[in-house]
């Protein structure tokens, strides 16, 4: 969204029945707390005596618009920052429910039941590609 002044903001709705007036509001001061704190974020902006906001039935806030900057890996912070994630882990979604990490498949022997195999692969690998054929 532009303005007369060329200022750029973006409008954030919330989906009806997913957040709770309360849940929206307390991540609301969550990030203006960081923002006071000097923290980059963007936080909503306070009009009107708040930072939610109602049209109709529909609930919004409004934000500056920020562009982010890529990471510097020359910088030994950032690296260790990177050290600290799990980049080989994915994300998968199954019946409408989001993983992340890793998937273990386990081959068992029928008879014994002792596991002879175990394979581990990212979250988002098929299932399939588990079953021997």
């Amino acid at each position: 969204m532009w303005t007369e002044d060329r200022g750029q903001y973006v409008v954030k709705f919330y989906r009806p029945g997913r957040w709770s007036d309360k849940g929206i509001l307390e991540e609301h001061m969550f990030s203006l707390d960081f923002a006071k704190k000097d923290v980059p974020v963007v936080p909503p902006l306070s009009f009107n005596a708040g930072t939610l906001h109602h049209c109709e039935d529909r609930r919004f806030a409004l934000f500056t618009k920020r562009g982010g900057q890529a990471p510097d890996l020359d910088r030994e912070d950032t690296l260790s920052k990177r050290r600290q994630k799990d980049v080989d882990a994915r994300w998968s979604k199954k019946h409408r429910t989001s993983y992340s990490g890793y998937k273990l498949a386990a081959g068992a022997d029928k008879r014994y039941k002792f596991i002879r195999k175990i394979k581990i692969s990212a979250a988002s690998e098929h299932d399939t590609l588990h079953v021997r054929r």
